[in-house]
């Protein structure tokens, strides 16, 4: 989410596999929700971890 609270879709694919195939298909394509942790440093931010909350 942003300072504002609203959500944030403008971030990049992580580059781990691991974490890439549990946000893409473990995630999504099962229709998972997702929450992100986001690290933000030297205006970058990248995905580096998440947690399965349930299913949709």
């Amino acid at each position: 989410m942003t300072g504002n609270g609203n959500t944030k879709d403008d971030l990049k694919l992580p580059t781990h596999e691991n974490l890439l195939a549990q946000v893409t298909w473990d995630g999504f394509a099962e229709g998972k929700d997702l929450v992100v942790s986001v690290m933000s440093s030297m205006g970058e931010e990248q995905i580096c971890a998440l947690k399965d909350i349930g299913p949709k």
